[in-house]
């Protein structure tokens, strides 16, 4: 998103496809320590020691979960950090747990990586693994 070149149009060369999974992380090589150090072939082989291939010539950004912030990480201030490029845990000063708050979604709204994109005529998807029971009967 530098430059300000925008994305009037679809170009593949250009694609970014975001991918996460909720509490994985980079890891130990150890299968006793690391279920997906078990694996043969390894779909996610990028370990603490070692960094294999990844897929489409991507990259592989290891983070600090904590971001500069005492305690334990949490899925809500995380998850809001990776959407919006925003160390969200700094921001509120505590990391929070679960579903964002108020503070959080806002930030969200403002500055999310994919409405930032947009407002460039970029095309842009969301997909998530929830299945649509989860949003008539949230579990909390």
């Amino acid at each position: 998103m530098t430059g300000g070149s925008g994305c009037s149009s679809y170009r593949p060369e250009r694609a970014l496809t975001m991918m996460f999974i909720d509490g994985l992380g980079i890891g130990s090589e150890n299968p006793r320590e690391n279920p997906l150090a078990r694996f043969n072939p390894r779909v996610l082989c990028i370990f603490e020691s070692t960094a294999g291939p990844v897929m489409a010539e991507g990259r592989v950004l290891p983070t600090d979960v904590r971001m500069g912030v005492a305690g334990t990480p949490q899925s809500a201030t995380n998850q809001t950090t990776l959407f919006t490029g925003t160390n969200a845990a700094q921001r509120l000063g505590r990391h929070v747990s679960g579903f964002p708050n108020g503070s959080l979604k806002e930030l969200i709204r403002q500055r999310s990586l994919m409405r930032r994109l947009h407002s460039q005529g970029c095309q842009v998807t969301f997909a998530n693994a929830y299945r649509p029971a989860f949003f008539s009967n949230r579990p909390r």
